[in-house]
């Protein structure tokens, strides 16, 4: 049992074989760290939101209240707060029923790429605006292959008040009627926007778990292995940084499933943007892209500042 589990009842116990020397360097103790927090508190709280992954901002509620309604919001339901708002990967067709967007719509379509391998499709935390799927994705479109639904991003600010707290990924391919689904992904998060992304470019065409983790061990990272019946995984345990990897993923698929597979994350992940790097499909044909279903991060969302209603 940790010490921070025990509760008054066995502290009591301890008591009990104290001698009296001991109980009074304990009480001085005590009241010196209460009195060092108190001292110390703006140190501490950029402690406390600098171990979480939270950028440390005077609007951030204190530490002790974000810890409180980290623990009160245990039970409650996971959902995806997140919208697909870039791709480097292009569109097959450059048609809206294979768009970006229908990575989180869990009621049919496959977001389907022009390109082969090694796509970055970014998300933001959107937890009210949702993009129209009526919309011709060409509207977005800024270059041969890269998409922008620019608006989502410009609505991030009105969000600042609240973090998302990724627990589960949930993964599909499609089963049938696809030549191309996707077979290797690689899943990121962070908790601001970055502009450098050479630590996913190290993860590129990382096509085996030993590929995945023997990169993972040049970047400093731990990370246990899964193997199941229709996927196998690395889950990365969670680092310090301006960007976090948290699992590569390779699909059995001879053997998946229409459910799809949840990945559980393990460690929490406090973040605004998510990103998944689509490695490779099971080629087929020499000039095939990649096909994938959804890639959607679940969360639970948690104020860390102060809400205006």
């Amino acid at each position: 049992m940790n010490f921070i589990n025990l509760k008054n009842s066995n502290f009591l116990e301890i008591i009990k074989y104290l001698e009296l020397k001991d109980l009074a360097s304990l009480s001085i103790t005590c009241k010196f760290f209460n009195n060092f927090f108190i001292k110390n508190e703006d140190f501490i709280q950029k402690q406390v939101l600098y171990l979480l992954g939270i950028e440390y901002s005077p609007s951030v509620n204190p530490w002790k209240i974000i810890l409180l309604r980290l623990r009160n919001s245990s039970v409650t339901g996971l959902q995806n707060l997140f919208q697909p708002y870039f791709t480097d990967g292009g569109t097959y067709c450059d048609k809206a029923y294979y768009f970006i967007w229908r990575l989180v719509q869990d009621r049919g379509g496959t977001y389907c790429t022009h390109l082969q391998g090694n796509i970055l499709v970014k998300y933001i935390f959107s937890p009210k605006v949702k993009p129209s799927m009526d919309e011709d994705p060409t509207k977005y479109k800024i270059s041969e292959d890269v998409f922008n639904i620019h608006y989502l991003e410009e609505n991030a600010n009105e969000n600042q008040s609240y973090c998302p707290e990724i627990r589960k990924i949930l993964i599909k391919v499609p089963m049938g009627g696809f030549s191309c689904p996707c077979e290797t992904l690689m899943c990121f998060s962070s908790y601001k926007k970055i502009e450098n992304f050479s630590l996913i470019q190290n993860f590129h065409s990382c096509k085996t778990k030993e590929d995945a983790i023997r990169n993972g061990e040049i970047l400093k990272l731990s990370a246990k292995i899964i193997e199941e019946n229709d996927y196998e995984a690395v889950i990365f345990k969670k680092i310090i940084g301006e960007i976090q990897p948290i699992c590569w993923v390779k699909i059995n698929l001879e053997k998946r499933s229409s459910n799809g597979i949840w990945i559980e994350t393990g460690d929490s992940f406090f973040a605004r943007y998510f990103y998944v790097l689509l490695i490779s499909a099971r080629k087929i044909y020499p000039n095939s892209n990649i096909d994938i279903s959804n890639v959607i991060p679940w969360s639970r969302v948690i104020i860390i500042g102060n809400v205006w209603i």
